[in-house]
């Protein structure tokens, strides 16, 4: 069984793909992936992630979220799994 998305999730996984894809470049990845376990914080691309919303697009906005929902997230997390975050 599908999960039907809307037209709005569709440029949403558009609008996340192209930033992932301009902020976080293979070698980046690549580069984490390499570290050792603790070496040195969280990644560079966090906090512009943090800035688009995209850690919280499924928190209500009264909590300081994008208002959105499960599927939201799901939409999100496809693309940053397809990104290899």
């Amino acid at each position: 069984m599908g999960i039907g998305i809307t037209p709005e999730q569709r440029e949403l996984a558009a609008a996340v793909r192209g930033l992932l894809a301009r902020e976080v470049p293979p070698e980046a990845v690549r580069k984490l992936l390499d570290a050792p376990p603790g070496a040195g914080g969280g990644p560079a691309h966090w906090d512009g992630l943090a800035a688009q919303g995209l850690l919280g697009v499924h928190l209500p906005e009264e909590y300081g979220g994008g208002g959105g929902g499960l599927l939201d997230l799901a939409v999100v997390l496809e693309e940053a799994a397809r990104a290899a975050l």
